[in-house]
């Protein structure tokens, strides 16, 4: 069950399709089962949710609460100044919009689950009154017994909870993706088409056949039989149809909403759509091309920029990401979330995937300890190199904050020469060294993560900060290293107390940031490595840098390595953002562009202060009356050039003036401008 389920998604349920359905390699058929239960929490029996709650031990309390909270309910219909009798409820259904109502109905498909759990070859998902079947491997007749079996299964359990199957809104979809070569049985003597008896059939109970169809929708998720992904893309046109309406609506090159803004809306009403599937799906190269098109599209409506916008220069602003960029970062923001719980790090298992085990074997941190912490959230865009301001204001806002505190540690760990072993330091908030240690490990993540369990077993210790993100995250999760979990059961716990420690995320190499306190997390990261370097190895350490795991982390990280350009500043009006977006991708009117866009009325490309050049953008900027060999050289203007890549105000303001006189000097009337 993935339905209503803390940190699982429909997502998860799209991650197991695709492993075994989509990335089959098998040429045999596959096939989705999608099962709906019609009225499904109108129809669920109170009685099939007492027993439940019965049946589980789930205590008196619970069973009397949630028997009087669906027995003996009233409701009364009203519209306008019309009033019906009030009306007692029936017996069956959980009431729609409540905060219980979820669970109540995960309490009746539990059984279900573990019925299908037992069925062999057939894989399954429930969320909520959807049940979405497959089996990935083995013949027609051995792929039509087994979802058969698996009807017939769910329709006797079935019974007394209130629920059935619609058949008219079940669906069956036979996966048989268009693959090069010849298929199997495709020799001389083989049948040209296959006899429709032939065909899988599944009947419900009372005989009805469930229709075969070629689209399904699978929890948002369109997969087709043919394995090509059109009516997906389809779909995502008429959302970048409806995107680029609304941002038309409120903007245009002369007003209306400022380029950060317009980016923000892209977001949800757009790119949303697409990080939601673009994972799951095998995309062919043309497909991914049309997607990286329709992306584009978008982005060039917001920036104000015409429609033969140079896709080199649109990447160099750092704005968009490419769905390769989109769908890795989802999938390991997935992975990342699937890892922090029991119930994710099945699905995993199930799948074959080790993305939670690859920085070794984690066991839980016991519950009584863990309730003794409190892990703050690490913030976002804190990239150590394209958010350095950020980490700075971090850094120093922690030290005025708990500079002063003698319950304050500062942990690191670095590594011995000989490698697999790690000395790890804690140093309170006077530079004075608590405790040295040193652990054998093969990792930096397990030495940090120890560091962090020593320093909680001191029991003087109330703020514990950090500059391992990974390892932050990991305590949140409550997954640690053995090793760790060895050194923290050695935790003295006061069950008089809320919390004992809490612990934070601190910028790593800051260097000093505060005037009045000393950065003791640099004196943690010295000390380790005197530590490590006692001996007399003086070779340079460099720690273990932490990975980009969240959706926002990696797909920013994508726009910042390859931005040139930098964002128009938060002073300029839409008119003068959008020319110095015209002018940073060679977009700015000019009368070769003009000529080539509109002979008819831009009769002539010719320059009209030299009369003899192609008036080109690169040509009008230089001011070929006093530049004419630079005017020709098919660059910008130095200055210009220089200018364009400055996140100056002055500069921006000035790169757009000069580009307003040029502009003035051909004649041209240039609607971006606003006078």
């Amino acid at each position: 069950i993935i339905g209503f389920r803390p940190q699982l998604s429909t997502q998860d349920a799209m991650l197991q399709l695709k492993h075994h359905v989509l990335d089959g390699k098998t040429r045999g058929t596959k096939a989705i089962l999608g099962l709906d239960l019609e009225s499904a929490f109108d129809r669920i029996a109170h009685s099939a949710i007492l027993h439940q709650i019965s049946r589980r031990n789930l205590g008196v309390r619970t069973y009397n609460y949630v028997k009087d909270f669906l027995t003996d309910r009233r409701a009364v219909l009203v519209a306008g100044d019309l009033q019906l009798e009030e009306q007692t409820l029936g017996s069956t259904g959980t009431p729609q919009g409540s905060v219980i109502s979820p669970t109540l109905f995960n309490l009746v498909m539990i059984g279900l689950a573990e019925k299908l759990q037992e069925l062999k070859d057939v894989g399954h998902t429930i969320y909520a009154d959807d049940i979405t079947l497959w089996v990935h491997k083995g013949s027609d007749g051995h792929i039509e017994t087994a979802l058969q079996l698996a009807i017939e299964t769910i329709e006797e359990y079935l019974e007394g909870t209130g629920l059935r199957c619609s058949p008219k809104k079940s669906e069956l979809l036979l996966y048989r993706p268009t693959q090069r070569g010849r298929p199997p049985g495709s020799g001389r003597n083989a049948a040209t088409t296959k006899r429709e008896y032939e065909e899988i059939r599944l009947r419900t109970r009372n005989g009805t056949t469930i229709p075969i169809v070629h689209t399904i929708r699978v929890l948002g998720m369109i997969i087709e039989a043919n394995g090509v992904n059109g009516e997906t893309i389809t779909k995502l046109k008429h959302k970048t149809a409806n995107a680029m309406r609304i941002l038309k609506r409120v903007t245009s090159r002369r007003n209306g909403m400022r380029e950060e803004s317009l980016t923000r809306l892209i977001h949800p009403f757009f790119i949303s759509h697409i990080a939601y599937v673009a994972a799951f799906h095998n995309w062919y190269k043309g497909e991914e091309a049309k997607i990286n098109v329709l992306i584009r599209r978008v982005y060039k409506i917001a920036l104000g920029l015409p429609e033969s916008t140079s896709t080199h220069r649109l990447l160099q602003l750092g704005l968009h990401n490419t769905l390769s960029e989109i769908a890795e970062a989802q999938r390991t923001s997935q992975l990342e979330r699937l890892a922090g719980t029991t119930a994710g790090r099945q699905i995993m298992e199930s799948l074959g995937i080790r993305y939670h085990a690859q920085q070794g074997q984690k066991v839980a941190i016991p519950n009584a300890i863990r309730q003794t912490l409190r892990v703050d959230p690490i913030p976002r865009n804190v990239h150590p190199e394209h958010n350095r301001g950020r980490r700075v204001a971090r850094a120093r806002a922690l030290l005025h904050s708990h500079g002063d505190d003698t319950g304050t540690r500062f942990v690191d760990a670095a590594e011995y020469a000989e490698r697999s072993r790690f000395a790890i330091a804690v140093v309170d908030s006077c530079g004075k060294t608590r405790i040295t240690s040193s652990v054998a490990c093969e990792r930096a993540e397990e030495a940090e993560e120890a560091a962090v369990a020593l320093a909680l077993t001191d029991p003087t210790c109330t703020v514990l900060l950090c500059d391992s993100r990974q390892t932050v995250r990991n305590f949140a999760k409550g997954w640690i290293s053995q090793r760790a979990a060895q050194v923290l059961r050695n935790r003295q716990v006061q069950q008089e107390v809320e919390f004992q420690s809490r612990i934070q995320w601190f910028p790593a190499h800051m260097g000093e940031v505060s005037r009045t306190y000393r950065n003791r997390n640099e004196t943690a990261h010295a000390k380790a490595r005197e530590l490590a370097n006692r001996a007399g190895d003086r070779r340079p350490w460099n720690s273990t840098k932490d990975c980009l795991t969240s959706y926002n982390e990696i797909t920013k990280a994508f726009c910042l390595a390859r931005r040139t350009f930098p964002p128009p500043s938060d002073k300029l009006d839409r008119a003068h953002a959008v020319a110095l977006r015209q002018l940073q991708t060679l977009t700015y009117p000019n009368p070769e562009l003009y000529h080539r866009l509109s002979p008819g009325t831009y009769p002539t490309n010719i320059c009209k202060v030299c009369h003899a050049n192609v008036a080109t953008l690169t040509h009008m900027l230089w001011d070929c009356d006093k530049n004419l060999h630079g005017a020709n050289s098919g660059t910008l203007p130095p200055r210009l050039a220089a200018a364009l890549r400055s996140p100056s105000l002055g500069d921006q303001l000035w790169a757009v003036q000069q580009a307003r006189e040029a502009t003035a000097r051909q004649r041209l009337d240039v609607p971006t401008w606003e006078t």
